[in-house]
């Protein structure tokens, strides 16, 4: 998985919904995390991926404030869940 606001690649088992972030303390869900990526790759703003020497690594950048953005969207989202679940 590639995190979406920091061109980052992660592995996690498939079965794993969600990504703790200790860096940006924040919960990453994983659909989330899709969906922003498929709207970066139709903005055409997303990585390259290249593997040499059979390691993986992502080649792009994205500048500050479409960081902060996708940092806010899953911000909020994840106080959305936390809403939700209590609610439940």
């Amino acid at each position: 998985m590639i995190l979406s606001y920091r061109n980052e690649v992660i592995f996690t088992d498939r079965g794993m919904r969600e990504y703790w972030d200790e860096h940006e303390s924040l919960m990453v869900d994983r659909d989330i995390n899709v969906a922003i990526n498929l709207k970066r790759l139709g903005l055409e703003i997303f990585p390259s991926i290249k593997r040499r020497s059979g390691n993986i690594s992502v080649v792009g950048t994205m500048d500050n404030s479409t960081t902060k953005e996708i940092l806010y969207i899953l911000k909020k989202t994840e106080h959305a869940y936390a809403v939700s679940e209590r609610s439940a």
